[in-house]
């Protein structure tokens, strides 16, 4: 008799799992027979954080930490939350969950899920699940930075030239970007009686958090935090801590930010006589700023958790943040996602 449709679904379960198993004995044997990390990770299509996941999960528990669990059961059916996760999954670019490509598959779909929900399901309900949630199977258009003149001007000259300079004088590069971050409960729901609508009351103001990032091409980070938004002496303020963490010479690439074009901050920089510069990138280019990605990373992993305060909400950022900073290579893929096909050396 031929499994039935709930057998199937099953069995498919286990053998996906068991294959993400052998995947991940296969990448730790790679490490340990000497290849280098980044060569493994690009081998296996993963991340640097899955890769060191696995190196300590074995360093831990040996080859037993890097075993799967079939699951047990009838498989879960595909509930509203999945399917809103789902569609969360596919307005984002693969690349924020963590694969090289900007192209998703059904596959790519079907593994995200599991990994954020636990709950696996088939390529065929995958693919179902999209079409339900509006999603079709598209060949994209294909649109070259290098169509506005000014984003091509700085990508073939600006850059360019500062990374020369920056190489003749012995200077660090650094890439500067700020976020905001804040308790905005207003735009969610509640719990209430049935029949009776919540109300809350709000202020014409918010309570709001700014951390402020500065990243290098080697996977160095600098960053603070203060309440409010951006001004002038604010970051003058953290121009200063950054050119007073060493002797070396500093380049800050920024955006044109009122507050970074303000004749304080201007008047500082000249005083520093060299020691400090700053480049502004080309107006509406965030996607030329590697520190974008600090800030996809951070909201990516705050939205995971519930917080009862902006200290609460501020304390979770911070230590976010922190752990990106221990992350080097993470930092170095920022730059590198943003610049390496341009092949600049630094």
């Amino acid at each position: 008799m031929p499994p039935s449709p709930v057998e199937k679904q099953k069995i498919g379960y286990n053998q996906h799992i068991l294959e993400l198993e052998r995947r991940r004995i296969r990448a730790v044997q790679k490490v340990l027979d000497g290849v280098k990390q980044n060569e493994v990770t690009k081998k296996f299509k993963v991340t640097d954080g899955a890769i060191s996941q696995w190196m300590s999960s074995y360093k831990e528990n040996g080859w037993d930490g890097l075993k799967a669990i079939p699951k047990p059961g009838r498989p879960v059916i595909f509930k509203t939350k999945h399917g809103e996760k789902l569609f969360e999954i596919i307005s984002k670019k693969p690349y924020s969950w963590g694969y090289e490509s900007d192209l998703w598959t059904v596959g790519m779909a079907r593994d995200v899920l599991l990994e954020q929900t636990g709950t696996y399901f088939s390529k065929t309900r995958i693919l179902s699940a999209l079409h339900d949630l509006g999603f079709s199977f598209q060949k994209p258009e294909i649109r070259a930075l290098e169509k506005n003149d000014k984003i091509e001007q700085w990508l073939n000259e600006v850059f360019p030239a500062i990374l020369e300079e920056a190489n003749t004088v012995g200077a660090k590069i650094y890439f500067e970007d700020e976020s905001g971050i804040s308790l905005n409960i207003f735009s969610g729901r509640t719990w209430s009686i049935k029949g009776q609508t919540p109300v809350v009351y709000r202020s014409g103001q918010r309570i709001k958090r700014t951390m402020a990032a500065a990243i290098t091409p080697d996977g160095e980070m600098y960053f603070e935090t203060y309440e409010g938004g951006t001004t002038a002496e604010r970051y003058k303020s953290f121009l200063e801590n950054l050119n007073n963490l060493d002797e070396g010479i500093k380049f800050v690439i920024h955006d044109g930010l009122p507050s970074h074009r303000s004749n304080l901050v201007k008047e500082y920089v000249e005083s520093t006589n060299g020691k400090l510069k700053t480049f502004r990138l080309p107006g509406y280019s965030p996607e030329l700023n590697p520190g974008e990605w600090v800030w996809d990373n951070l909201k990516k992993k705050l939205g995971k958790r519930a917080h009862k305060s902006i200290e609460d909400l501020t304390g979770h950022a911070i230590d976010i943040i922190n752990e990106i900073k221990r992350d080097c290579k993470l930092i170095r893929s920022f730059y590198t996602h943003v610049y390496a096909y341009q092949k600049f050396s630094y």
